[in-house]
């Protein structure tokens, strides 16, 4: 074999090395996120059939989301790719009803019907960017958070 080709083989094989090793570090492209994930409580009840939304408060990253199992459980996704984690930041919870949730359906003095959305079984105030008082800080590490949404005392009464 001449030199040349030795040196474009052996170039060649270095760049199939390095495609390989990016592969199974599971290398992919845009900000580098940290694992988000946790167990959704309200009223004392696991949440099910809710997504769970981080929302940024500064605005420099995209939201990331996830639906919530039956037993309360995420694990979020970060933007339109679906990369698992989140960026390091703080954020707001901002929570969506699905439909077909067990539970049962909020009836407080502040209860909202949306049309088009199933009803909800959480209060309102979790529905929105601007009333939701649920902030938390996903840092440069495997993030697990415990979210524990109280009812108001006359809801949950009305609701049962």
């Amino acid at each position: 074999m001449r030199r040349d080709n030795r040196i474009i083989l052996l170039v060649f094989l270095a760049l199939m090395a390095i495609g390989f090793g990016l592969t199974r570090i599971n290398w992919s492209p845009g900000p580098r996120l940290y694992p988000v994930s946790g167990k959704l409580v309200i009223g004392g009840q696991p949440a099910s059939k809710v997504q769970i939304n981080f929302c940024p408060l500064d605005n420099k990253s995209q939201t990331a989301s996830s639906q919530v199992d039956d037993e309360g459980y995420f694990e979020v996704y970060w933007g339109q790719e679906g990369r698992s984690g989140a960026q390091p930041g703080k954020y707001k919870v901002v929570l969506t009803q699905m439909a077909g949730s067990k539970a049962p359906i909020y009836k407080g003095p502040d209860a909202k019907r949306i049309p088009n959305m199933p009803p909800a079984t959480f209060p309102p105030r979790y529905m929105s960017f601007d009333t939701s008082p649920e902030e938390y800080e996903v840092l440069k590490k495997n993030n697990v958070f415990e979210i524990a949404l109280e009812m108001p005392a006359a809801a949950a009464a009305e609701s049962e």
